[in-house]
Formats: C-alpha cells, structure tokens, sequence
C-alpha cells in the first residue's frame, strides 16, 4: 500500500507537463489521497520538531513550499483526467464562477466518456 502510494506520488511529479493525456478516474483520486496522506504525516512531523525544538514558524514554511511545490501538477493531473472524462479543458475555468468548484467535481467523478475525447488517440 505505502508502495504504491508512493509510486503514484513519483508519477504525478513526472508527468506533471503533460496535459493532453489521460488520467483514469481511481488513478486520480488514489493520488489525490496518497498526497493528502504524506501531506498529513509531513505536517505532522514537522509540527512535532517545531514543538521539541521550538522553532515556531517552520510549520509556515513548509505548509506553503507543499502548496507552491503541488500548485502546477495538481493542475496538471486535473487537465488530465477533464480529458478522460471526455470534456474539454477549458472547463478548469468554471471553477471561477461561484459554486463552479461543485461543478468541477461532479465532472472529476465521472466515469470515463468513451464516445467523446478532447485528444483524439
């Protein structure tokens, strides 16, 4: 289990340039949740160094180096699995209408769509 979820880690920062791909609907949310658990132990981690050491503010740093680090892939891996959901990419950009983010995913969600692909293989 750790293993895989550290394959698929390794995999989202490989090919975090690639957007004309897809991505399968359990590979996306099986890296989203591997990322939200080594987030989660990483935090923790330096939360507890922070508090032996004292070092108050470290927890800071780290949070937002995780955020600029996952900011551009994350919207890779999103492009990637709009595509194998079948839709076209610009619908990364209802996320800017209020309430669009529950529209992106209920789109994330979906099984993949056959009949219509953006990337033609």
């Amino acid at each position: 289990m750790i293993r895989s979820g550290i394959r698929l880690i390794s995999e989202f920062f490989a090919n975090w340039i690639t957007l004309d791909t897809a991505m399968s609907r359990k590979g996306f949310w099986l890296t989203q949740l591997s990322i939200t658990v080594a987030s989660f132990v990483l935090l923790f981690l330096v939360g507890f160094v922070e508090n032996i050491t004292r070092m108050y503010g470290l927890s800071n740093v780290v949070s937002t180096g995780m955020v600029v680090l996952l900011f551009v892939p994350s919207i890779a891996m999103t492009c990637r699995r709009i595509n194998d959901a079948g839709y076209p990419l610009w619908i990364m950009f209802v996320t800017f209408v209020p309430f669009g983010s529950f529209l992106l995913l209920g789109i994330l969600v979906l099984p993949r769509n056959h009949y219509f692909t953006c990337f033609q293989r």
